[in-house]
């Protein structure tokens, strides 16, 4: 003897309602996962093997600190280190140009605001017009990831040619090279939270 008609439509529903409910929790979990994954690219990670970002588009985002190191801007890491010299690495692969530069929430470069690329002869490209109160205070270069991209020469000239060498190229990767100098009025004794619109 069998289940009454009605009592077959009760259990179908009941199971239509679960099969849903458990769907709706598997998405609400996974966006989630994808908010927590986006809120960490606005941040600077300190780490040598961390995962690098592909870039799809546009996006504001942060970095990896793959180096950083003090020196006097010449080539000297031991006596008065009044530079620090930092490399982003931002995303995989090679990218179209970056737009703006944040430190914190305040815009220090934007290309259609005064901010200039020039090839620096490495592949990459020297920035200047730097606004607000740390322009006088970044030396930056920006490497756009392609394979043919040589080491940073700024960098070779403030840490030393011996300490970043010429097999630093970071080839296939797109990065940010920067000189911050020492001021406690710009930077307050903290490291800004540096962001970029690429």
């Amino acid at each position: 003897m069998g289940l009454d008609p009605i009592t077959k439509f009760f259990i179908k529903l009941a199971i239509s309602l679960y099969s849903y409910n458990q769907q709706r929790k598997a998405q609400k979990k996974a966006e989630r996962a994808a908010r927590a994954s986006r809120s960490n690219v606005l941040v600077n990670k300190q780490s040598n093997n961390d995962p690098i970002y592909a870039l799809y588009g546009k996006q504001r985002m942060g970095g990896t600190r793959v180096y950083v190191e003090s020196s006097d801007g010449a080539g000297v890491i031991t006596d008065k280190t009044t530079k620090l010299n930092m490399v982003l690495a931002m995303c995989e692969g090679e990218i179209g140009t970056v737009k703006v530069l944040y430190f914190n929430e305040t815009i220090v470069w934007d290309v259609d605001d005064g901010g200039t690329l020039t090839a620096n002869g490495n592949g990459g490209y020297t920035l200047a017009g730097f606004t607000s109160k740390y322009a006088n205070f970044i030396i930056c270069n920006w490497y756009p990831g392609s394979t043919t991209q040589t080491a940073d020469s700024a960098m070779q000239t403030s840490v030393g040619a011996s300490v970043w060498t010429s097999a630093h190229r970071l080839q296939g990767v797109c990065y940010f090279a920067m000189q911050l100098e020492a001021n406690g009025e710009a930077f307050g004794g903290q490291l800004p939270v540096m962001t970029m619109i690429l």
